[in-house]
């Protein structure tokens, strides 16, 4: 066939045929699980040992993800070969994100475990999306994701929160972080849970393990005394049900809720719950020192709207100019030191509004809704939207939950939600065709 002699109106029909051909022929190769699929699920599973500080390697005096160990050699071996499908400007964005913001951390105060942190962000972002190959590959991802996450929830409410720092009597040699990581590692994988529990093509079983996760989850955040975990569990529910998902959805949200009220009052003990809303209602001394924080770290960035004054600069000059009394305030030596806990405040205070502007570009190009050429199927067209709608929800989730925490940056959970997200896109084709004419060339 010559493929030169035909009109570019030819050629664009025989491309979107050959598209159309190859996505449906391969339909039933993408519920088949692949070996990237069960890399993911061994990944994700390790999540639970990032959780628990004796388990987390040292290195150079850092305490290393596991799962970062597995993943590089990942990366590695598969980057070379689908790097080209990750959605090309958004990976520039990222890129160029990472860039400006070790940048920030070289020239103003360094840190290497900032340079670390962040470098690890990236390359689980985008490892995580190039392993899923498949539907079954996303899936079994959020299945051990799911299982990772339920079981640090049950260790949670069984010991009172010890493991996070959230109950009394905590034992510092176990504890990873303040009350804030807690909803971080649980709620990214709350959401994927509940909107695969309402997919009707995935297997039952599945479902049926994946809504009984759901609910420990919920019950788990809801026994905490971390208010913005609240909001988040809260607006992943509105998110969900607001899909359109009629009846079922409707009924699935109704159980959880009531499951959730049930176990909170007559098993984990609702003094907390009602300490923390009691504080809401009649003012909280904490909430005023955010509103302090928020305008101290927005008046840094504008001071250094380059690249800010490193990320833990940042927190240095915070403590330096707020008062003693304005904030819990802990000393590093002969500084004092306070995190801004906003993402977005932090990436401007500490790394300027030019590693701001790659962030938001990067998450626009997520956002951005793809288009379909008319020849497309509307069933194909849905499919692909389907996923890109998950895609949108995650990245209003962390945005959310980054309003009230600058951990959100770094947490491993998250990161490998948004790039498991990612990846169905790309497995779907979202980003495979943007115009009429746009479609793969054909192989003759």
């Amino acid at each position: 066939m010559n493929v030169s002699a035909l009109s570019p109106s030819a050629l664009g029909s025989v491309t979107r045929a050959s598209f159309i051909a190859r996505r449906v022929g391969q339909s039933n190769a993408l519920g088949n699980l692949t070996g990237s699929g069960i890399s993911l699920f061994i990944l994700c599973l390790l999540l639970t040992a990032s959780a628990v500080k004796p388990l987390r390697v040292p290195v150079g005096g850092l305490l290393v993800h596991p799962y970062i160990f597995l993943l590089v050699p990942l990366l590695l071996f598969v980057g070379p070969r689908r790097i080209a499908q990750f959605p090309r400007r958004a990976l520039f964005a990222l890129i160029g994100f990472e860039f400006f913001y070790i940048l920030s951390v070289a020239t103003g105060f360094f840190s290497i475990d900032d340079i670390l942190k962040i470098g690890a962000s990236g390359v689980t972002i985008i490892s995580t999306a190039l392993l899923v190959r498949t539907r079954a590959d996303f899936r079994a991802a959020v299945l051990a994701l799911s299982i990772a996450t339920t079981v640090l929830s049950i260790y949670n409410i069984m010991s009172g929160g010890e493991m996070f720092g959230i109950g009394g009597g905590v034992d510092v040699s176990r504890v990873i972080a303040n009350k804030n990581a807690f909803s971080l590692y649980i709620l990214p994988s709350l959401f994927l849970s509940l909107n695969l529990v309402l997919d009707r093509t995935a297997p039952k079983a599945l479902r049926i393990i994946l809504a009984a996760s759901t609910v420990v989850m919920t019950v788990a955040i809801f026994s905490s005394a971390n208010r913005s975990g609240w909001l988040g569990a809260i607006f992943i529910g509105l998110m969900t049900y607001g899909r359109g998902r009629g009846r079922r959805s409707g009924i699935l949200m109704s159980v959880i809720v009531f499951s959730t009220y049930y176990a909170v009052v007559h098993y984990t003990g609702s003094g907390e719950v009602e300490r923390r809303v009691t504080q809401t209602e009649e003012g909280y001394s904490g909430d005023m020192v955010r509103l302090d924080v928020a305008s101290q770290s927005l008046s840094i960035g504008l001071e250094n709207p380059v690249l800010g004054v490193s990320p833990s600069g940042l927190s240095r000059e915070l403590g330096r100019r707020l008062p003693r009394e304005a904030a819990v305030i802990h000393s590093l030596g002969d500084a004092r030191v306070l995190g801004p806990h906003n993402a977005i405040l932090q990436i401007i205070g500490g790394s300027g509004f030019i590693a701001f502007s790659c962030l938001g570009y990067f998450a626009w190009q997520l956002w951005k809704r793809p288009r379909f050429g008319r020849p497309l199927s509307r069933a194909l067209i849905g499919q692909m939207h389907s996923g890109h709608i998950l895609l949108r929800m995650i990245v209003v989730l962390w945005v959310l939950r980054g309003m009230f925490t600058d951990e959100v940056l770094y947490s491993p959970s998250f990161c490998i939600g948004l790039g498991l997200c990612i990846g169905l896109c790309m497995i779907e084709g979202c980003w495979a065709i943007t115009r009429r004419h746009d479609c793969f060339a054909p192989r003759i």
